[in-house]
This record gives C-alpha cells, structure tokens and sequence, in this order.
C-alpha cells in the first residue's frame, strides 16, 4: 500500500502520444426511398441494427452505460477479495479517514472569513491549498485503491487556457485525480454550500457557484462560466502571480462537459456550456486500466478490451458509475480497497485548442456574450452554433488521442433507457443517439418519449422490435402488398414467405426516422382534406358513417381488405372521432356536441385528430389516391 502511494508522483511526465480517431460515418437507407440518411457514427456501421445485432469489439452492442463490474467471480477471485478485507481494506480505510479529515480541516480554515465576492487565494491559504493537494491527494486515491498515477502533457497558464475540459468521465476518482493533476475548480450549485465538508471544500476551491432552483439557472450558469473565464484571462499577469506560481491566480475552471458518467467506451455528445465563452481551452483525456499493465494507447483499457481474462478468470474490475450498473458506487469502491491488483490512473493534458476565430477576437467575443446574456437566453443562435462547432474540434482531439469513438450518444439516451424500462421495453431500445436525431430530425426529449410511448404499444412481445404481424395488427390490418411496402418504408424487411422471423423487425430508432421521413410530410391538411372531402358526399361539412363505409370499402379493398375488415375499420376510426368530440373538443357547446352525436356524425377536426392517432393511415390513404406523390414525398 504505502509502495502504491509513493509511486503516485507529479513528476513521471511521458512521451505524447498517438493515435487515430476511430470515427467513421455510416449511412443508413431507408428501404422503399430514393434517398439515404446520414446516421451517426455507429461503430460498426449498418445503421441501428449494427447497434442492436452486429457485436462491438468486445462482441456486445455499443453502450456507454452498462458496467457489468463484478460479474464470474470464481472461488478464487473471493478468496482473494477476503484477503483483501482482512488485510488491505483497514490499512486503506485508515489512509481515506485520515486525508478527509486533513482535507475538511484544511478548507474549513482555508474558506474562514473568505470575502464574500470570489478572489483569488493569496499567503498561507494558497500555499497550503497547494500543500494539500500535493501532500493529502495522494493519500486519499491511495486509500481507495489506486496504486500509480501518471501525468503527462503540460498544464497551459489558466491566462492562455482559463478552461480545463476532462473526458471521458465515468467515476467519482475522476475529480481528485484531476484536482492533483491541476489546482483548478468547479461549477456547483449553491444547494452545496449548505454541507459542511463539501460547502467549505467549494468556497476553498473558488468554485463558480450557480443557482439550480430557477427556470433561468441555465443561462445563469452559462453567465457565470463566460464572467470567470474572462476574469482568467484579463487578471492572470506574472505580476500578480506569487513565487509558487498559484498565489494572485485565478485557477482553471475544470469541467466534464459529457454531463454524466460512461463506461469510456465512446465519447459522448459535450455539452456546450463550457465552450460558450470562446475562449482556449485544454482538453484533458483520462485513462484507467487495473492488472499489471500501464495505461497505454494500445492497451488502456475500457469496455472494449476489459473482459480479457485474468488467470482464466473473466472477472474484470470497473470503477465505471453508470446508469445500468450491477452493483452501487459503494460496492465498487470496496471492491476497488479490497483488490490486489494495481490500479492505473493516467491523466494527460493535451496541446490547447483554440475557438473558431482569431485569439484577439476571443475577449471581446466574451464580453458580447456577457453583454447579450437575457434572462431566457445566454447566447445567440449564432453563437451557440460555434460554441457547438468548438465543442466537437475539442471532443475528436480527446477522441483520437483515446482511440476511442466520438459518438451521438447523449445523456438523453441514458434518459430514454429509463423510460424503455418503465415501457417494459428493453433498455437497448433507448439507445438511439439522440444527438444525431435531435440535429437531423428536431426531435425533442417530450417527443422521443410520445413516439416510444407508441412503439410500445405496437411492439406487443416487448423484444424491442416491431415485426410486419405486429406493425399490421396496431393498424388492424391484414399483411398486405401495400401494408408490407409501409413497413419497409419504416426500415422493416419481411420474408416474402411471411413474418417468419428470419426478416429484419422496425427498432425504435427506425420508428422515429419513419415517423420524421415517411409520415410526417404524408400528414399534411391538403391530402386529409381530400380525403374528407370524398368522405363527405353531401357537402354538409360532416361525415356520416355509412358515407364512411361506403368510401373505405373502395379504397380499401385495393389495400387489400375485405368487406367485414372495412367495417370493423370504420367503426373503430367513427368511434374514436365521436369520443374526440365528447373528450376533447372545446370550439362546440354541449347542445352542438349532444346534437353531433345525435346526427352520428363527425367534423374534419375530429377526422384529423382521429387520423393523428394512427398517423400510417395516411400513407396508405396517399399510396391509393395518389400512387406516384406518395413514393416522391417519402423519398
């Protein structure tokens, strides 16, 4: 232990490294379309199916997270963790007891009569802000089980790089790891400060400090990021900077802009919060790797390369804290204490990244955000597309430095996994990188949710797949030619011979795309009014139900239905429209509602509600009425 500890040093500084980026674009085609849709970097290619069929490198589908830490534990493998909790978990819990309470003493004396508006630290509290971080830091990751630490790379002047960006971000270790490797701070929500240790240790670190409780607290954090970094970079001159090179120095605003933890496998979507200010800023890329190898281009290891076998044991020890864990951040820390395995942490700076336009714009491209900054926006849309732009230079240096994908995940796909579960869905069904369907398709979290809502509904053996017998049963329909060709227009590919399972079912990610591309641009009034309008042979402004029957039966019989399929259609989309009336329309009194239902009939608003449920209805409206539109608007 006390051998881990003094092997973790500031000064064993590495070669840079290399490495090319993994990502490649793949391309996704829309069967029964003219066109292709441009898919985010699936990282075998193919579309949502090489996400769902075809295996990753480590022969499972691609998901940043799922920690599957501390599965096949052999008898050995127990024995050794007993051991462990004999002999190495005291010794280790003595060091974590000892360095959080020189840490909590430390920054309460270190935030005591601290001025109210943030300054930089100057005189003893500085100097012993520094002694903390490189005398008791040490001694806290040793607790935990860390063995070595390596730091390569140089830590850019927070006057030329006032934004220290870290990623990937997968557990709680990350944070002091990164707080040895550079004295900077963080952005925390005031909520914190009522806490003793944590509020004191926010103050000490001159964290930016942001109220979380109000519909403005966005723009309000993004304000907060744009005043400091300008702070950094107009106050930081050697003048005012003391002998230790940290006293009179705003420090680095450290930030992990994935907004949640992964499993290092990809890298997410940034968040664009911390590339607002458009300013420098130093990518930092994190490596783990546990066994007897250090981290390395070729052999760090994540999700991908982490079930190799240890001893013939395919247990592999994860500090990954994500959504779809087995065992709790406490379970893994213990784990982590008990092991006898070293524990490899490197954290390397890499070369600053500039912004999208010339360094002596950069301040006063910082002062107009500051400037501009409202209560409902922080920034223009002009300005949040280069801080977008910015974001992603910076991720693919991290990316390719990693040799890792720079994916279209986001934390709404950890979000979607969620509500999949709630569904009964399969939590795979989430994972449709949101961040390439909300830049291509607009789709919002609000509408992912809807859309899923209806999958699920469609998809009745909850496999995460919606065969061509369940897509024609939600519409109530028999498997015909025309309904089989909607189908393939969503990504489905049926056997000919009938659903017998060996064609492709419609994913989520599919339905969405569908939605978007092949029904959306069908819903439009000028098609629904036609349709109305033939419904409606008397021109009275309503439709009568036999009307309905009558017109269905010829347009549906070339779908491929028969007569008592037609009336069973007819009353279930006649139905639907008169309970719309009575539930949901407001334009009409109670004695216009009573006197409808009466009539039996139904309006064009209650028809295009009732068509807006079972939107597919209209495709195969356009496919009979007009054959050769309906294949042109789709593709």
């Amino acid at each position: 232990v006390i051998g881990g500890w003094r092997s973790i040093s500031f000064g064993g500084r590495k070669g840079k490294r290399g490495g090319a980026s993994c990502c490649s674009a793949a391309y996704a085609e829309l069967k029964g379309q003219d066109r292709t849709i441009e898919t985010a970097l699936w990282p075998c290619g193919g579309g949502t199916e090489a996400m769902v069929d075809s295996p990753s490198i480590s022969g499972e589908p691609l998901n940043p997270f799922s920690n599957h830490a501390l599965r096949g534990l052999t008898f050995r493998d127990k024995f050794l963790y007993l051991l462990g909790l004999l002999f190495l978990f005291p010794v280790r819990l003595c060091l974590v007891c000892v360095s959080v309470f020189a840490l909590s003493v430390a920054a309460n004396l270190i935030s005591f009569r601290l001025p109210r508006e943030p300054r930089p630290l100057t005189g003893w509290k500085a100097s012993l802000l520094q002694f903390m971080q490189k005398s008791v830091l040490p001694l806290l990751l040793s607790g935990v089980g860390v063995t070595s630490l390596d730091i390569t790379g140089e830590v850019a002047p927070s006057n030329i790089a006032p934004i220290v960006v870290v990623a990937p971000h997968s557990t709680p270790l990350d944070i002091f790891a990164v707080l040895y490797a550079v004295l900077g701070c963080f952005v925390a929500a005031d909520t914190n400060l009522k806490y003793p240790m944590i509020g004191s240790g926010i103050r000490a670190l001159n964290c930016v400090v942001v109220k979380r409780d109000t519909s403005k607290s966005t723009s309000a954090a993004v304000e907060s990021i744009c005043a400091r970094a300008k702070l950094a970079m107009e106050s930081n001159d050697a003048s005012e900077t003391g002998a230790d090179g940290i006293s009179g120095r705003w420090p680095h605003l450290v930030m992990f802009p994935e907004g949640t933890t992964t499993n290092r496998s990809c890298l997410l979507q940034f968040k664009v919060g911390a590339f607002v200010p458009l300013v420098p800023v130093q990518p930092v890329a994190l490596r783990y790797s546990w066994g007897a190898s250090e981290p390395g281009p070729n052999n760090s290891k994540t999700l991908a390369d982490s079930d190799s076998t240890n001893n013939g044991s395919k247990h592999r020890l994860d500090l990954s804290w994500v959504h779809q864990c087995d065992v709790s951040i406490y379970q893994l820390l213990l784990a982590n204490m008990c092991s006898w395995d070293t524990c490899h942490i490197e954290v390397e700076f890499l070369p600053v990244v500039y912004p999208p336009m010339k360094p002596s714009h950069v301040l006063d491209s910082t002062s107009s955000l500051l400037e501009s900054a409202t209560g409902t926006a922080a920034v223009s849309g002009g300005d949040r597309e280069a801080a977008r732009a910015f974001s992603e230079k910076v991720r693919e240096s991290i990316a390719s430095r990693l040799n890792v994908t720079a994916s279209d995940f986001t934390v709404e796909d950890m979000l979607l996994q969620s509500w999949a579960l709630r569904t009964g869905l399969p939590t795979k069904t989430g994972m449709v990188e949101y961040g390439f369907l909300k830049r291509e398709l607009g789709l919002s979290l609000p509408e992912a949710k809807a859309l899923m809502k209806e999958f699920a509904s469609m998809d009745a053996d909850r496999d995460g797949h919606v065969s061509l017998k369940e897509f024609a049963g939600f519409l109530q329909l028999p498997e015909t030619p025309k309904v089989r060709q909607l189908f393939e227009m969503y990504g489905g590919n049926a056997s000919r011979d009938g659903d017998d399972g060996e064609g492709r079912g419609v994913s989520f990610r599919d339905y969405i795309i569908g939605m978007r591309r092949v029904t959306a641009p069908v819903v439009r009034e000028e098609l629904l009014r036609q349709a109305f309008k033939m419904l409606d042979r008397e021109s009275t402004g309503r439709v009568k139900k036999d009307g309905l029957i009558a017109v269905l039966d010829k347009l549906l019989v070339r779908v491929g239905c028969d007569h008592e399929q037609v009336l069973a259609i007819a009353d279930k989309i006649f139905d639907e429209a008169l309970a719309i009336d009575v539930e949901d329309s407001t334009e009409h009194s109670q004695d216009e509602k009573a006197s409808s239902m009466l009539k039996n009939t139904v309006t064009y608003a209650q028809f295009e509600k009732a068509v807006e449920r079972k939107p597919q209805y209209a495709n195969l409206l356009a496919m009979v009425m007009h054959p050769a539109s309906a294949v042109a608007s789709t593709s």
